[in-house]
Formats: C-alpha cells, sequence, structure tokens
C-alpha cells in the first residue's frame, strides 16, 4: 500500500533482471495500461536508459553496476525509452537490495523531469533575454554620448560654412586675384555640395540617434508594477528596433491618427508581444514570396475602456483549422530551427493573464493575418 500511494515510480528487479514489482506511478510513466502485466518482464522491455545521441546511442544498464558493486547508482538527468518507444527526461536511483538467498536484487525509484527541465530553460531563456537587454541598453547608452557631440559638430560646421560662403559670395568681384582663386579651387561647386553632404551626414547622425534611444527604450529594464505607458511610442521604437527584419520584404507602418491614452502595464513585456508579431508577420509575408509588395499595417484606437492595436499583415493568413490551436504552447507552423512555438503562447498569456485584455486573430487563408489586442485603460477592468 504504501509503494503504490508513492508519486514517485517504483520498480523491483529480482537478481536475474526481471521485473518483480513495479508500482502505479512506474506503470504510468513507463506508458504501461492498467491491466498490462510487466512483472516477469525483463526491465529493459520497459525501461532502458539510452545514452548520448552523439555515442550511437549506447544503453545504459546501471542495475547491473548496482548488483556488481554494490552501492547505489543515481543520475538526475537522464532519458528513459518506454514501454511505447517514447523518451521520457527522469532523474532515478538504483538501490541494491540483499535477497534471502543471499542474491542481490535492484530497487529502482525515479520520477518525471521533463517540466522541472522546461522551466530551466524556460528561465535560461529569460535570463539570457534579460542579459541582452541589459548590454543593449548599456551599449545604446555609451553610443548616445559620442552621436550627439558629432551631430553637434556638424551642426556647428553646417553653420560657420554658410557664414563662410557669404563672405565668399561677397567677395566675387572685388578682387580679380581673389576672382581667379576661387575658380581655380572651384569654390562654386564646394559652397554647392559641401551644405548637402552635411545635411546628409546630419539625417544619418538623427537616424542613429532615434535607433539608440529606441534601444533603450525597448531594452528598459522591466518594472514590478505596472507603469502608464505610451503605447504608440512602444510601437514606434518596436519598428525602429526589428526594421532589419521586415524592412526587406514589406512596408511597416502606424496609424496612431486617433488619440489613444496612456495605458498601465508592463512596458518590457508588451514590448515583446509587439516585436513577437511583427516578426511574426515579416515571416509570414517571406514565406507568401509577396518581397517588394508585403505590408505590415498597425492601427491603434481606443473602445470604450480598451485600448486597441490591430496588426496587419498580407502573409499566407491563418487557415482555420489552426486558429483554435495557434496560442497552444509549442505549437507552431514554421520549419525546424525557425521557431519554438512559444511566441504567441506567451504573448497571450501576458496580454490575458499579465494585464486582463484580450488577443485574438482573425484575416483570411492566402490573404494575410490580422491580430488583435484589447488592453484595459484602467486596472481593475477585466476581461470578457
Amino acid at each position: 500500500m504504501i509503494a503504490d500511494s508513492l508519486s514517485e515510480g517504483l520498480i523491483v528487479i529480482d537478481f536475474a533482471g526481471g521485473i518483480a514489482f513495479a508500482n502505479p506511478s512506474a506503470r504510468l510513466l513507463l506508458g504501461c495500461s492498467e491491466t498490462e502485466d510487466v512483472e516477469g518482464l525483463p526491465i529493459d522491455v520497459v525501461f532502458r536508459l539510452t545514452g548520448d545521441e552523439h555515442n550511437d546511442g549506447i544503453v545504459r544498464e546501471p542495475w547491473k553496476n548496482a548488483v556488481r558493486q554494490g552501492v547505489t547508482i543515481h543520475d538526475d538527468d537522464a532519458v528513459v525509452l518506454t514501454m511505447r518507444g517514447k523518451k521520457r527526461s527522469i532523474a532515478y536511483a538504483c538501490v541494491p537490495l540483499a535477497e534471502s538467498t543471499g542474491k542481490l536484487a535492484v530497487v529502482i525509484t525515479f520520477r518525471d523531469i521533463g517540466s522541472l527541465k522546461q522551466a530551466q530553460w524556460d528561465a535560461m531563456q529569460a535570463s539570457r533575454m534579460a542579459s541582452v537587454g541589459q548590454l543593449a541598453a548599456g551599449i545604446a547608452h555609451e553610443i548616445n554620448t559620442p552621436i550627439q557631440y558629432v551631430g553637434d559638430n556638424l551642426r556647428f560646421v553646417a553653420e560657420s560654412f554658410e557664414a563662410i560662403a557669404k563672405i565668399v559670395a561677397a567677395a566675387k568681384g572685388v578682387d580679380t586675384a581673389l576672382d581667379s582663386m576661387i575658380a581655380d579651387q572651384d569654390v562654386e561647386y564646394l559652397c554647392k555640395e559641401i551644405p548637402t553632404a552635411i545635411s546628409q551626414s546630419l539625417e544619418g547622425v538623427s537616424q542613429v540617434a532615434r535607433i539608440v534611444l529606441s534601444m533603450r527604450e525597448f531594452s528598459h529594464p522591466g518594472s514590478s508594477d505596472k507603469v502608464m505607458t505610451d503605447i504608440n511610442r512602444a510601437l514606434d521604437s518596436t519598428l525602429i528596433v526589428c526594421r532589419n527584419t521586415w524592412k526587406h520584404v514589406a512596408e511597416a507602418s502606424l496609424d496612431s491618427s486617433s488619440p489613444i491614452p496612456l495605458v498601465p502595464c508592463f512596458a518590457g513585456e508588451l514590448n515583446q508581444v509587439f516585436l513577437n508579431l511583427i516578426v511574426n508577420a515579416s515571416h509570414a509575408i517571406e514565406a507568401a514570396g509577396r518581397t517588394g509588395q508585403g505590408r505590415i499595417h498597425i492601427k491603434t484606437f481606443q473602445d470604450g475602456a480598451w485600448v486597441v492595436i490591430r496588426i496587419e499583415d498580407n502573409g499566407t493568413g491563418v487557415p482555420s483549422a489552426i486558429k483554435d490551436k495557434i496560442f497552444d504552447p509549442f505549437f507552431t507552423t514554421k520549419p525546424v530551427g525557425k521557431g519554438t512555438g512559444q511566441g504567441l503562447a506567451i504573448s497571450r498569456d501576458v496580454v490575458v493573464v499579465k494585464h486582463k485584455g484580450r488577443m485574438e486573430v482573425g484575416g483570411k487563408e492566402g490573404e494575410g493575418a490580422v491580430f488583435t489586442i484589447w488592453l484595459p485603460i484602467q486596472n481593475e477592468t477585466k476581461a470578457t
């Protein structure tokens, strides 16, 4: 009764390697049915530990070592091949047990650590993203200072050159030698082209400054409390940060003509939601082969007690058959290596659970997708 009540799997193996006992938890973890009789079967039939896949899949049998050496063998990160051929991550211990005949049997206890490993992986990814964000914020801060004085110096050069150009213009016709020098040095050409070069340089510096500012805002450390956030500014920063993702496949636009109030939210997490949706839209447009005619259109407006963000693209769209599953964890339509299937699930969790909002997907297959987010203007507003 004690063994049957354990949440951990428990298997007893006799000295010959046959299963003498398996509790209900072991049967469940190994994929056996309630009526399936596993007692008497060789342990390798239902419980095989696989080795590293890069090592030709060597099968390990730690219970044999436990018998030979008379010591406990354990591993907190192993992979077992169950009776149905499914791989499962487990932690196990093999403990030798003396039988009345003097021969050693083995007791194996094990537990499923799949969810624990996933949680550890998620935490590691979150930590990595936080580190990247802090690094980006630091780099943006360091770039900001030289960009400022480069811009200031260019403006000074532009103003100074205007004064010099006026002096040169006033000097024409006053002195023949001076006119000859002006002609020899092609000063008229310089007076025409240098202001253009300075103007283009100032425009480039301004663009870098906008990118740096967007990086600083996008990667700003999140707060444990909601803060009043300008959604349009957050969207604009996100578009600039991920411009390299969409600029080759689409034109992106933000329609913020309809005034909206500030919204209480976790700005950092909401930025990540916007980033996921914009990147997904660019991937869908790329998959649809609409290079040069792709479109990502974002519109914000107020609808009663909600601020609405609508992100629309003309990519492949979302088939009706998968609309109900698109927000499920690990569900993805992207090829292996290009997506984890976590982006939309996490985005929906941020919007619905953390902000008490709503998130829906629409559009027609082959014409494009429309993702719509409703965020409550007041903290106490509940999702419906």
